[in-house]
């Protein structure tokens, strides 16, 4: 966590708290030109190269610490973060999805709570949108593939896949969030799309476990009678009980 903290100095924010302050030396440099005759042209290739090197870097470059805490849930470090570098919570990555979005995307409880109850100074961050239009409760909208939950049977991660999205929608007052997106997709049209396979396979599996509880309940009455039935004692070699014998 130390070593985290140290990537993301208080200094790497002075200009407007979204991003690191851009080297200036690559303005000073010569563009690349190749000479053939009496003619000069630029080495378009080798622009076209530098280009893509630097918007990889750049890509790298937007997961910051903190976005990579909230992302996965590390509440501590998203704390020392925020303690250490306050305006370090305006980051976003390459998707303009900040920490509130991370958080509510990866079914992030712990952190959300934590800057929930900062939300009266982090509303901008709670109205953000990410480069589709998609607001926080889009996002918990979606259904991740990769089971957040860490639950097996589908109808229990149906279940908190429905109590996590009531929870990110009731957290902020109506109206809050965005209706729509930028293709005019309301969240809970998102949910249903997304969690309809989902809701199937949860009702089939919830058949088949009825079943297997019903034919194990058989099993179980079936025994309780014939031990209810059965004589104590049991019975003899000749198959009599022992209290016929007495009598």
């Amino acid at each position: 966590m130390e070593k985290l903290l140290t990537l993301s100095p208080p200094d790497k924010y002075g200009q407007n708290g979204d991003s690191p302050k851009i080297s200036s030396l690559q303005k000073d440099e010569t563009v690349p030109y190749l000479v053939q005759g009496p003619f000069v042209r630029f080495n378009n290739n080798q622009i076209t190269n530098e280009t893509k090197s630097e918007d990889k870097v750049k890509v790298i470059a937007k997961e910051t610490p903190i976005l990579l805490a909230a992302k996965n849930g590390v509440v501590e470090m998203v704390s020392r973060i925020f303690e250490h570098s306050p305006l370090a919570i305006h980051d976003s990555n390459q998707e303009k999805k900040n920490m509130v979005l991370l958080a509510a995307e990866y079914r992030q409880p712990h952190v959300y709570k934590f800057l929930l109850r900062k939300k009266s100074d982090l509303e901008i961050l709670f109205r953000a949108v990410d480069e589709n239009g998609d607001s926080a409760i889009h996002l918990a909208a979606h259904l991740k593939t990769d089971n957040p939950w860490h639950i097996n049977g589908p109808a229990l991660q149906m279940q908190c896949e429905v109590k996590w999205y009531k929870y990110v929608r009731d957290s902020v007052e109506p109206d809050f969030f965005a209706k729509h997106n930028y293709k005019g997709v309301l969240a809970r049209n998102i949910f249903y799309a997304t969690h309809k396979e989902l809701a199937k396979k949860g009702a089939e599996w919830l058949v088949k476990t009825i079943d297997s509880c019903s034919m194990v309940a058989g099993l179980v009455v079936t025994v309780a009678y014939t031990s209810a039935t059965a004589a104590p004692g049991g019975n003899g070699d000749d198959g009599t009980s022992p209290f016929e014998m007495e009598t």
